[in-house]
């Protein structure tokens, strides 16, 4: 709902401030122009990725260029995206936009996509690299929808391989987010 402008009508100079005629045309246009602003305010406040539900996330990923309904033969990926995931994949692809193609900038996006998780590249020098992401309460939609190409950027002509554990590995004399000693670490298959 619009304000009584008085903060505008206030603005008004020493020189036209004891004009009646004057402020009533000024408080008559601000009163005309107020819903729009408030309008102008409330669609921004609707489209914010994160609060955005139903259509509005429809136009936001028609904006970015991807829908609800993905191209994949994958059981584990829903036909229509539901607000959650489909909120993930906008904010992905986003990501993918603004990608520069660098290893920092893509541990900077794995960053976002998966705020606390513990991740390890291994560059396996034959054009591929494996992301190996620990996460406990693995989704399998996010799982999929990951190695599936709808979760991170990956650079022209080079083979990414996800892996996404529970829990972290098995090593010797080391104790990080990655790593863990006994009954914590779980032995790596490779």
């Amino acid at each position: 709902m619009a304000d009584d402008n008085k903060k505008y009508i206030d603005l008004i100079t020493s020189e036209h401030y004891n004009k009646p005629k004057y402020k009533a045309y000024v408080k008559t246009f601000l009163d005309m122009l107020s819903p729009a602003v408030d309008c102008y305010n409330e669609y921004n406040i609707l489209f914010v990725l994160d609060t955005a539900v139903g259509s509005q996330l429809d136009i936001l990923g028609d904006l970015v260029g991807i829908g609800r309904n993905l191209p994949t033969d994958n059981e584990n990926i829903p036909s229509t995206l539901n607000d959650d995931y489909y909120r993930r994949v906008i904010r992905s692809k986003i990501y993918f936009n603004h990608w520069d193609g660098t290893r920092e900038s893509l541990e900077n996006i794995i960053d976002s996509v998966f705020p606390g998780l513990a991740y390890e590249f291994v560059d396996d020098q034959d054009m591929s690299y494996e992301i190996t992401i620990i996460d406990p309460d693995s989704d399998p939609v996010v799982v999929a929808l990951l190695e599936e190409g709808y979760i991170l950027p990956k650079p022209s002509g080079v083979r990414v391989n996800y892996n996404v554990i529970s829990t972290p590995y098995f090593g010797w004399d080391k104790d990080t987010n990655f790593i863990k000693g006994w009954e914590k670490g779980t032995w790596r298959k490779k």
